[in-house]
């Protein structure tokens, strides 16, 4: 895989130009010269890294990942998946040659691939597939990752979203000031609803959906985020006439990384099977989450208690033209990954 450094430093520079920040490129360096694969010290097993508490789908995908990598190099390559409890830590110590990183791993890897969990950015799961996957965030993150952490991003998947479970009228952004509000523990999606509720709303945040179904069930809050699938289970007729907005406004990326390294010293025709391989794992998670997703929005539909409801772009709006500016000491990495959800933005 090739950076892009066209796409790279233009979308960075009119980012720059702006924002009023003076864009400083950097220097290209000339490619390294790898030795043959075959010559080198790749390594003849590969290694795919994959969280231990990771769903049966995306553990059943990188295995036929894995088989189907092995087959198409004619046995030169095999390849097994290890579940491990730090995908990320693997890949940067060389214990893997390619990860899959859940949302909390990406978070905490670097602020660049962060972005793209920003939540309120995207409106829906093709949305959320096309920017995270456009060419131009590619090419900004490998130019990222690649020179800080010596790894590239393959493709981001799709392995789940919240929705807005509220018990008032749904409307404009106006609707949420003074709202008491439960989120998840993440900090970064605390910070939006503080914004939407206002000096005299209220924000708290549990780990689970199931715990703030229950605190929403038990009126202890106006609005909740929570997952289609924890409503539709065994609390659902339990829930007062309430109003589900389809927001996906925290949907959960996963990244598939793998080592610079590795990728350089494949020989073309091998990486041109890998890229079609992870093109097919990804159609794989994603057509499998989907589905899921949208088998139970289409029985939550059918419940007189909860009225469903698809639009949500005000606030969405809202959130993302109200973000708090960056300070003047902020790194560069801070920067990048503001400029990067801009970018992510003026994706169609």
């Amino acid at each position: 895989m090739k950076i892009r450094l066209a796409a790279v430093f233009a979308a960075l520079m009119l980012l720059g130009a702006c924002s009023g920040q003076p864009a400083t490129p950097t220097p290209a360096q000339p490619p390294a010269v790898l030795p043959p694969v075959w010559e080198s010290r790749q390594p003849s097993e590969v290694v795919i890294a994959v969280s231990r508490d990771a769903g049966s789908v995306l553990v059943n995908a990188a295995q036929d990942f894995a088989g189907q990598l092995e087959t198409r190099t004619g046995g030169q390559l095999t390849a097994r998946v290890q579940l491990s409890a730090s995908p990320d830590a693997d890949l940067r110590a060389g214990r893997a040659q390619i990860a899959l990183l859940n949302e909390r791993q990406q978070l905490e890897f670097c602020r660049p691939l962060a972005a793209t969990a920003t939540p309120f950015l995207y409106h829906g799961v093709q949305n959320f597939l096309m920017r995270a996957n456009a060419e131009t965030t590619i090419s900004i993150l490998e130019f990222s990752l690649r020179e800080n952490h010596g790894v590239v991003p393959l493709v981001a998947f799709f392995q789940g979203a919240e929705h807005l479970l509220i018990d008032f009228s749904p409307g404009g952004y106006h609707h949420f000031l003074g709202a008491e509000i439960l989120t998840s523990s993440y900090q970064g999606a605390q910070e939006p609803f503080t914004r939407l509720a206002g000096q005299d709303g209220k924000v708290n945040h549990y780990d689970t959906d199931r715990q703030r179904l229950e605190s929403f069930l038990m009126g202890q809050a106006n609005a909740a985020q929570i997952s289609a699938e924890v409503l539709a289970g065994e609390y659902l007729s339990f829930v007062e006439p309430a109003h589900l907005i389809v927001s996906y406004h925290d949907l959960t990326p996963a990244w598939l990384l793998a080592s610079a390294g590795f990728i350089d010293g494949l020989p073309p025709r091998w990486r041109a099977e890998l890229f079609e391989l992870q093109a097919h794992m990804a159609s794989q998670i994603n057509s499998a989450h989907q589905d899921s997703e949208e088998k139970i929005l289409r029985e939550l539909e059918g419940w007189a208690n909860v009225s469903v409801v698809f639009e949500f772009s005000h606030v969405r709006n809202r959130v993302l033209n109200t973000m708090p500016e960056l300070s003047p000491d902020a790194d560069p990495q801070q920067r990048l990954a503001r400029d990067l959800v801009e970018i992510m933005r003026r994706t169609a």
